[in-house]
């Protein structure tokens, strides 16, 4: 009997306190909060799940003329490209994935392939950058390590995806635990130009 009415009173003061706290309009606020992390985290969970370069690691150089710092992907696309297919196959990447420069092609030449990083191929690849006069667009050699103009874009050479380097985005402290959610955080650069990208 005694211990029917003590759960009785505690099962009371549980739920008065609870309420309390329900009403409360900090918890109120601090809940959105987590709400919203929740939610966004959510997002970026479908985006990896379709992203095919979600979980892999990326390769980072920087770009001398600008001191922009670049991730290069860890892999070419599976076939050649003629220039269009390319910069559409680069854009439905998303997350600001695109095809390089021919400034980025040629650093990342001497620093990535010529230190035999990046799996790259003794192959052409295909620049963003255009023929001003021509209409056509620039590749770079990897077999001879020089630059080319092409009037005719519809020849497929290989691809490989480059973007922006950026830091995660942030969420309001008190809308985390004290251990990252789902272990996300700002990782420092990798020995051997390498960058472990947790957004993707």
């Amino acid at each position: 009997m005694l211990d029917s009415l003590i759960k009785l009173i505690l099962g009371g003061l549980i739920y008065k306190k609870a309420k309390e706290l329900h009403d409360d309009p900090e918890y109120q606020d601090l809940r959105k909060k987590v709400d919203k992390f929740q939610n966004e985290l959510e997002k970026q969970a479908a985006i990896r799940n379709q992203n095919p370069l979600h979980g892999i690691e990326f390769l980072e150089i920087i770009i001398p003329s600008s001191g922009e710092r670049l991730q290069v992907a860890p892999k070419d696309f599976g076939e050649e490209m003629d220039w269009d297919e390319a910069t559409e196959a680069c854009k439905k990447l998303g997350n600001r994935w695109r095809l390089p420069t021919i400034e980025e092609l040629k650093t990342i030449y001497k620093e990535l392939y010529m230190k035999n990083l990046g799996f790259f191929k003794k192959e052409i690849y295909w620049s963003s950058t255009e023929v001003d006069i021509h209409g056509g667009a620039f590749f770079f050699a990897f077999d001879d390590g020089d630059e080319y103009e092409s009037n005719d874009t519809s020849f497929k050479y290989y691809v490989r995806p480059v973007r922006e380097f950026r830091f995660q985005k942030q969420f309001p402290m008190e809308a985390m635990s004290q251990k990252p959610a789902l272990g996300f955080s700002i990782r420092k650069p990798l020995k051997s130009n390498r960058y472990i990208s947790d957004w993707d």
